[in-house]
């Protein structure tokens, strides 16, 4: 562990001593000359896998020519860009941001000016409904960070309310006159990896429209191929009002992320103020146009819905008392434990694997999209010897 860091930096998500430098493909290598199969994958950031050479290329081919240009003229990397995620969103406007919680912020405003031109509400009193455990931008900090960090400094927000995600009735009963919006995750990562009920992307779709709420579903990290789909929510048959990317937009390399829209949203979007001095720049529209071309041109959603099957099929063939269930989309998978993963996660990451605590009895795996069916045996047997270790049990 470097000191220096926890001296002058903010408490990281539950350390380990590994202290990480180089990273290239699926591995991530630390100072010490160790390697570990990156199952932690920045929360999907870098699914393309770490330092893929058409991204690279592009960074350093745009960066000798020009990283920022005034918004007052264009660049001639955002048209590519935009043009790229209208056909990947099946939206009409598409604005770019520099980060996810940007992005977050920008469709919210949409939702406030959308809702007090249909509903005549307040642009100071519109109310936002979210899932817990959805993202630290929307009005609270997940109560599963919460629990581990006790001490932690948050100030709550007014005019948000949380639900608890796959529960179609709470977003009905939380739903009030001034809500004009509801955000939601086609799968929630944060705390431990949560599939939904069949259905339930659907049903909330169905209240937003009987309330006219605005539905914004967030695809930071289920989206572009991750769950074996280019949008998560495209797999449901689920169109939001508003939909939010990044995080793989950019491949790991460059803040970039996106808010699409259309219609009544879209016309707003427009005229949202997007002046910032890093929004759009050609730097990271260069990469993302580079980024984006690898999803597609490397069919990674197919690659992680096959992989992903395989990767399911092999850790349920273990045999282990602590295993209670194992569930995942695409190459995203979670085993759920019937007592605390934070010893099991230790061990892994001694073992080779990168992993962390997304939540008390969760072991989660998101490696790169581009692992390969060797190395996900070989995952699969670090796993297996730690799930069969009868000293790492702890009571749940």
């Amino acid at each position: 562990m470097d000191p220096a860091a926890d001296r002058f930096g903010a408490r990281r998500l539950l350390p380990h001593d590994a202290v990480i430098h180089r990273a290239e493909g699926a591995w991530l290598y630390d100072v010490d000359g160790h390697r570990y199969l990156d199952c932690l994958n920045v929360a999907s950031a870098a699914l393309q896998g770490h330092s893929h050479p058409r991204v690279m290329r592009a960074m350093a081919e745009q960066a000798a020519r020009m990283t920022l240009s005034t918004r007052a003229v264009a660049n001639d990397h955002l048209p590519p860009l935009l043009e790229r995620l209208e056909r990947l969103t099946h939206h009409d406007v598409v604005v770019v941001r520099h980060s996810s919680a940007d992005a977050l912020a920008v469709a919210l405003e949409v939702a406030r000016q959308v809702a007090n031109s249909r509903k005549g509400i307040s642009l100071s009193a519109g109310h936002v409904v979210a899932c817990k455990g959805n993202g630290l931008g929307i009005g609270g900090w997940p109560a599963a960070e919460l629990a581990r960090y006790p001490r932690a400094v948050v100030t709550p927000q007014p005019g948000y309310s949380l639900v608890r995600f796959g529960d179609a009735d709470a977003l009905a009963h939380a739903i009030t006159p001034d809500t004009v919006a509801f955000v939601v995750e086609p799968l929630q990562a944060t705390d431990g990896f949560e599939c939904p009920p069949d259905g339930y992307l659907a049903s909330v779709e169905a209240i937003c429209r009987q309330h006219d709420v605005l539905l914004v579903i967030d695809e930071t990290q289920t989206g572009l191929g991750r769950t074996g789909h280019l949008l998560a929510s495209r797999a449901e048959g689920v169109r939001g009002d508003l939909v939010l990317l990044g995080k793989a937009l950019s491949s790991g390399f460059y803040p970039v992320a996106a808010v699409a829209a259309s219609g009544d949203c879209g016309q707003v979007l427009r005229t949202v103020p997007h002046d910032a001095a890093f929004t759009s720049n050609p730097l990271g529209c260069a990469v993302a146009c580079a980024a984006l071309d690898v999803i597609v041109d490397e069919d990674l959603p197919s690659r992680a819905r096959a992989l992903g099957r395989e990767l399911l099929e092999m850790l349920r063939a273990i045999k282990s008392p602590y295993v209670r269930e194992i569930r995942g989309r695409g190459l995203w998978v979670s085993i759920q434990l019937t007592c605390h993963a934070h010893a099991f996660n230790e061990a892994l990451m001694d073992s080779g694997v990168a992993v962390n605590d997304a939540h008390d009895t969760t072991i989660r795996l998101s490696p790169t999209l581009t692992v390969n069916r060797a190395e996900l045996a070989w995952l699969v047997d670090r796993v297996a010897r730690v799930l069969d270790d009868r000293s790492l049990k702890s009571p749940a």
